[in-house]
């Protein structure tokens, strides 16, 4: 269980991590992309103006720039451009201001602009705009490719320092982790020793007065104080061996016993040996057992589990209800589902409690049904063992079930 807790803060923690830094890595790269798209379109913007150039410098002094662009921008823009006649027809390409683009790339450059609706956008590395002059429309496209390569290694390096600092945070989480949750492993292992040591140390009293209050049964006769005695007694063994159980279940015991198992033959030897039970207590059963269902598992802790499940249902189902066991293989999984009529309608808020330890929707039948409320809590570390999937449902009214979802 600490082991399955420090995986899950783990996982928890470094998820956290590492969608924080790739929002920041994102958010950084998107202010960058905009920034880059941002300076192009108000070069493009600021050229539309004079007529697709940079205006020419007076008497040596720079061109009149709009406010924030270098007095070098003109001289490192690498741009061309094409006009589009009235009637959709491609005139002559001007690219005096640029060596990497020949005409007839201009004029590829110029009809992929021209079939997208868009007023600006991207071809390839080229950021172009649409604009009218006169009678025809004019396509100006910027170089952004020195742009576009220093965002592509800002990205990179971005991406190299976010890996190398998620690595050093994962190594730190996990070491303050394990710190962290050390008292907590600690004191959950004193727990568990203690329930086992005072298990055994209980059962030895309990056989000794149970061994007792039969020999005072055996001289004085039917006696409902001896009764009583045995009653409880039996019912604190129980108890005991449970909470030992549980503990032994939490430690993973059964995790390091698995074998292949016919689990649809294990389901009904169960039902088997069930129905005497049911019939003596006035109870339907109703079998449906998938056949040639086999998994990896306990075959001691399984069986544990059928018998927690089927003994539940017995318990809380009326005089003359139903029982239905069935296992059914669904793609990957195998849905084992054990329900029963119930008097009266189980609680919404109940059933995500019911394989909480001692926890019983009903108090008040505790004494009726002879239960401490643990049996499904045994379950529960069964099905867990075997990484399988167990939940409690109702219909709502008088139909209450537990369904394990077992990987095959």
């Amino acid at each position: 269980m600490i082991d399955r807790l420090k995986r899950r803060f783990s996982v928890l923690a470094v998820g956290a991590l590492t969608a924080a830094v790739a929002l920041m890595v994102l958010g950084m790269n998107l202010i960058s992309f905009g920034a880059l798209v941002r300076e192009a379109d108000g070069t493009l913007a600021f050229m539309s103006e004079n007529r697709g150039r940079f205006p020419e410098p007076d008497r040596g002094a720079p061109g009149k720039l709009p406010p924030g662009m270098s007095p070098e921008v003109p001289y490192e823009s690498r741009y061309f451009s094409v006009t589009v006649s009235p009637d959709g027809g491609i005139m002559q390409p001007e690219t005096s201001k640029i060596v990497a683009v020949d005409r007839d790339t201009a004029l590829e450059y110029g009809k992929k602009a021209l079939d997208r609706r868009t007023e600006k956008g991207f071809v390839g590395k080229f950021r172009y705009l649409k604009y009218a002059e006169g009678d025809n429309t004019k396509i100006l496209f910027l170089d952004c490719r020195r742009s576009f390569d220093a965002f592509t290694s800002f990205f990179c390096s971005g991406l190299a320092v976010s890996a190398v600092g998620l690595g050093v945070l994962y190594v730190v989480v996990l070491f303050f982790i394990r710190r962290i949750l050390r008292p907590v492993e600690e004191s959950y292992e004193k727990q568990k020793r203690f329930i086992t040591d005072a298990g055994h140390e209980i059962k030895t009293p309990l056989t000794v007065i149970n061994a007792n209050a039969a020999l005072l049964e055996l001289e004085l006769g039917e006696n409902e104080c001896v009764s009583d005695i045995c009653t409880q007694t039996k019912r604190l063994t129980a108890l005991t061996n449970d909470l030992v159980e549980l503990s032994r279940m939490d430690e993973g015991d059964a995790s390091r016993e698995m074998s292949l198992l016919p689990l649809s033959e294990l389901t009904s030897e169960a039902a088997e040996r069930f129905r005497g039970p049911a019939k003596a207590a006035q109870r339907q059963l109703f079998v449906s057992v998938e056949e040639g269902i086999s998994l990896r598992g306990n075959g001691k802790s399984l069986m544990r589990m059928f018998d927690i499940l089927l003994e539940n249902a017995l318990k809380y189902s009326p005089e003359k209800g139903s029982i239905s066991l069935s296992l059914e293989k669904r793609g990957r999984t195998a849905e084992l589902r054990v329900e029963n009529d119930t008097a009266r309608p189980v609680p919404e808020e109940s059933l995500s409690r019911v394989f909480d330890r001692f926890y019983r929707a009903d108090a008040s039948r505790n004494s009726e049904t002879g239960g401490f409320g643990i049996g499904l809590s045994v379950a529960k570390s069964v099905a867990d063992a075997h990484g399988a999937k167990i939940f409690a449902f109702s219909d709502g009214d008088h139909r209450f079930g537990i369904s394990v979802r077992f990987q095959i």
